[in-house]
């Protein structure tokens, strides 16, 4: 788990489980109260990168994350 804040008070979460079975998905966007995030499977790694900011936003982080896997 990696987490990190910025001096708005915005704060992402980065967690990367590995998965019980090799496997990869696409990402799925994700939402819970006011928190969001993009969670997605590549071989076999789970990813998920949630925090407040809008789904547009996150997404092109996660696209990052997801790539350098």
């Amino acid at each position: 788990m990696l987490m990190c804040d910025n001096d708005k008070g915005s704060r992402l979460v980065m967690l990367t489980p590995p998965m019980i079975v090799d496997q990869n998905k696409p990402m799925v966007a994700r939402k819970i109260c006011d928190t969001r995030g993009w969670s997605w499977a590549k071989n076999g790694l789970g990813g998920s990168l949630v925090g407040t900011l809008l789904h547009g936003d996150l997404h092109p982080l996660g696209n990052t994350v997801r790539s350098q896997i």
